[in-house]
């Protein structure tokens, strides 16, 4: 009985943070795309 409420604890923490390590991973690539291209007006702006 106690095995089965660790689990049911720990499985919902599990894909909480499963979703925000994704979620995280997603912004952070966007955020880069985002600041590429941000440079790459920039270099276009100065030449």
């Amino acid at each position: 009985m106690a095995i089965t409420k660790i689990s049911e604890k720990l499985i919902p923490n599990i894909f909480a943070s499963i979703k925000f390590y994704l979620s995280f991973v997603f912004y952070l690539d966007f955020a880069q795309n985002f600041i590429n291209l941000a440079l790459d007006k920039e270099c276009d702006l100065v030449t």
